[in-house]
């Protein structure tokens, strides 16, 4: 994720969420964010719509390493309806619990 985001292009802004599998993953997206000088937004009030797949109140959304497809599709869909980001970052590490083609293509 911090290689990633090294080398790419990210907003230059805070308004990004992260949502992962990887607890680890996340840390080292924010530590790369934080070199940048880019302080991630906290997630406001949507805690509660994420009752039936967690609780995940911060950014990055830490979904476990044990998130299939449509717990990372639902979260998305809440994120995107009930957040007001200008992107997303996804870090999916490969598991067996979940294919990142699909979640991409959905």
């Amino acid at each position: 994720a911090a290689n990633i985001l090294s080398r790419g292009t990210i907003p230059e802004d805070d308004n990004l969420c992260i949502i992962t599998n990887s607890g680890g993953a996340g840390i080292l997206a924010i530590d790369e964010l934080r070199n940048r000088k880019i302080k991630l937004k906290k997630l406001n009030n949507v805690s509660k719509f994420f009752d039936d797949i967690g609780e995940y109140s911060k950014n990055p959304i830490d979904l476990s390493g044990t998130a299939d497809e449509a717990k990372y599709i639902k979260c998305a869909e809440i994120c995107f309806k009930k957040t007001k980001f200008d992107s997303y970052l996804f870090i999916i590490v490969v598991n067996g619990f979940v294919e990142p083609a699909y979640v991409i293509k959905e």
